[in-house]
């Protein structure tokens, strides 16, 4: 039996209380953890990793998007955006143009490529949507996505005051 910290100083020899499996940052992790390696295989089809095919879809979901904006629609610093669009657009699955108003500004297009791209990679996408929620109930998965954008705000807001 491996003997905690505590444990090793008290001579304790009681088992360990699983305090990280009560942890909810922890358990967060470990499923984060896992759920990247399955979204970066089914991805490395098209030859993108998950951050990249989330920023693909921001642009196709927000259509002719500046790039200023989509920092913010995608909670990234610009100097982790401007990668990730240099790579799409070297693959041709987006479109960058200059505004006409502001010429520091770029509309930013998903390519036909990248649509197709896009509906490759989906039904995968989907089938594993599938698999990580087949245990849940639709009330079950509707509660999830509640308490993890909940999560999501209440990170955003203490980044934001520090």
């Amino acid at each position: 039996m491996i003997k905690t910290a505590h444990q090793r100083a008290s001579g304790d020899t009681v088992a360990p209380r699983r305090d990280l499996q009560r942890l909810v940052g922890y358990q967060l992790r470990r499923v984060g953890s896992l759920v990247v390696k399955e979204l970066s295989r089914i991805l490395s089809v098209v030859g993108l990793a998950p951050g990249q095919f989330s920023i693909l879809m921001l642009i196709d979901e927000h259509i002719s998007c500046f790039q200023m904006d989509l920092a913010r629609l995608a909670n990234v610093d610009r100097s982790t955006l401007v990668p990730m669009i240099e790579r799409l657009v070297r693959l041709k699955f987006i479109k960058r143009s200059q505004s006409d108003d502001d010429g520091r500004a770029f509309h930013l297009q998903v390519t036909p490529r990248g649509r197709k791209a896009i509906e490759q990679v989906m039904p995968d996408l989907r089938a594993f949507e599938e698999t990580i929620t087949d245990a849940m109930s639709a009330r079950e998965k509707s509660a999830l996505l509640q308490s993890l954008h909940r999560v999501e705000e209440a990170l955003l807001r203490r980044q934001s005051t520090e």
